[in-house]
């Protein structure tokens, strides 16, 4: 893979075919993705419910695609925690390390798309006719972002495994967020390859973990990249002394989205000034975060 065009070279690539899979993000889509990753860890529990020690990202992963009795990883958590960044950020950084014969990562948003055929043609590769002999030996790992967003309860992962079923190896992310799946509802099923009776070792839950405001290396990360991103004409000091003058907000708070609503609000279109928030009520600025 040549890095920096994000592409196989022909005469590496099996079919010699241009396969330009990494276009599935744009340079902008990956730098952003990269520097504004806020790692909160993941967690076999639910958060809401009881707390356990967090594992990191890059953990889960490695472990999620060595253990082989795991084939669907269910990706849970609340808006804005996270979960799409993270599907992500395992799809470029999966791409960027990638050598022939290593697996490869596919990203899918599936509000778009579904059919993992369908999202190849869109990235301009049209596999009709070898699609046979493109996935013979090969690994794969499909990332399904949004499935909150599809707008029905439809077993997505059953389809893939239908489409990729002549590969080598293949593991499927799918990312949802909490509050749509029921509990009690059986939802486990519609995350494995084939319906069965009670709980399957092939699918692992897990949570990505609220934001804690009192993990300061990690918000101070986040503001460096929000103040470098944006021209508001505040520097990271004016953010931190804005956050310490609204306490109330670390209860707010939760999520990598919430935080940068919040960091948005505290710098509108008319170019106020710290002062002029301090004196603004507190409430106001709550309702603009929420």
């Amino acid at each position: 893979m040549d890095p920096e065009a994000g592409t196989v070279t022909s005469e590496r690539h099996r079919e010699g075919e241009f396969f330009n899979l990494p276009r599935s993000f744009s340079d902008d889509d990956i730098e952003k993705t990269l520097e504004g990753y806020m790692e909160t860890k993941c967690a076999r529990t639910d958060p809401e419910q009881a707390r356990t020690e967090g594992i990191s990202s890059d953990e889960l992963l490695e472990k999620f695609l060595a253990d082989t009795s795991k084939k669907v990883l269910l990706l849970q958590g609340r808006a804005g925690a996270g979960k799409s960044t993270l599907g992500k950020k395992w799809a470029v950084e999966l791409w960027k390390k990638w050598t022939e014969g290593d697996r490869i990562p596919l990203f899918l948003h599936l509000p778009r798309h579904t059919s993992v055929k369908e999202h190849l043609k869109e990235q301009g590769v049209d596999l009709e006719g070898q699609w046979g002999r493109f996935i013979k030996d090969r690994s794969l790992l499909v990332i399904l972002d949004s499935f909150d967003e599809m707008g029905k309860k439809e077993n997505v992962v059953k389809k893939v495994c239908g489409e990729c079923s002549g590969c080598t190896d293949l593991n499927i992310v799918i990312a949802c967020r909490s509050d749509y799946l029921q509990r009690g509802e059986g939802s486990e099923a519609l995350f494995l390859p084939k319906p069965r009776d009670g709980p399957s070792t092939l699918l692992e839950t897990v949570w990505v973990c609220p934001l804690e405001m009192s993990n300061k290396a990690l918000v101070d990360r986040y503001i460096d990249h929000y103040v470098s991103a944006c021209e508001h004409g505040w520097g990271k000091q004016d953010y931190e002394r804005a956050l310490t003058s609204f306490p109330e907000l670390g209860e707010i708070i939760k999520t990598p989205f919430v935080l940068k609503v919040t960091l948005s609000s505290l710098t509108d279109e008319k170019g106020l000034g710290l002062e002029d928030h301090q004196a603004q009520p507190l409430q106001g600025v709550c309702e603009a975060v929420v």
